[in-house]
């Protein structure tokens, strides 16, 4: 499955991706530093799995830890989560 990073909080390393061919956001927690903008495209067998995972940076060729912390609508992201 793919995603596309819409939302960024720097602060926290909080980002949310919308889920190519549905409504729902997936929002991380990037546990390794690395440069993730919006706009890039990552991938992920099941996005809807909580929890730790390891994910792939399509843009920009490589593989980044992550924790899952919510699967949502954007209504619910902009009400719940502080992102640009």
């Amino acid at each position: 499955m793919k995603a596309e990073i819409s939302h960024i909080n720097k602060d926290t390393q909080t980002y949310a991706a919308k889920i190519e061919g549905y409504t729902d956001y997936v929002v991380i927690e990037v546990l390794e530093g690395c440069s993730i903008d919006k706009g890039d495209i990552v991938s992920h067998i099941e996005f809807k799995n909580m929890g730790k995972a390891t994910y792939s940076n399509i843009t920009k060729g490589y593989k980044f830890k992550v924790f899952v912390q919510d699967l949502c609508t954007e209504n619910y992201l902009l009400k719940n989560y502080k992102m640009q």
